[in-house]
């Protein structure tokens, strides 16, 4: 559902509007001004085909996926992140599925605190 919103702010030729402060809400903890061009900058460039990803994406069940995944995986959450009510489903769902969770950061955790972020990916890797 939020995938077919984001696609929402893309005109029918894949012309996204312009995002404002409060638009980053969701996805940074405390978004900046510096974020905001940043995104506007990126979706500018990308255009139909962020639009596209965000509608295939969201017609597309990765849940009944995950499962097959047997591979030792990491799931790294924002503490803040507005779809904290969807975490927990990797862990459920792919068998020894390790969590790891930085404190003040929202969707984006390895924009937003790099080195907070780095520790359990390292810790992750060596083992």
């Amino acid at each position: 559902e939020g995938l077919m919103l984001m696609a929402l702010r893309y005109d029918y030729r894949g012309i996204p509007k312009v995002l404002a402060l409060d638009d980053l809400r969701m996805t940074f903890a405390h978004p900046t001004q510096e974020n905001v061009e940043w995104s506007n900058r990126l979706r500018a460039k990308a255009g139909i085909w962020c639009k596209r990803d965000h509608v295939t994406l969201a017609m597309y069940d990765v849940v009944s996926k995950l499962p097959a995944i047997n591979t030792p995986t990491l799931a790294v959450y924002g503490r803040k992140d507005a779809l904290s009510n969807k975490m927990g489903l990797m862990e459920k769902t792919i068998k020894g599925c390790q969590t790891a969770w930085i404190e003040d950061t929202s969707h984006f955790p390895q924009l937003e605190s790099p080195k907070a972020f780095l520790e359990p990916v390292l810790k992750f890797l060596k083992s």
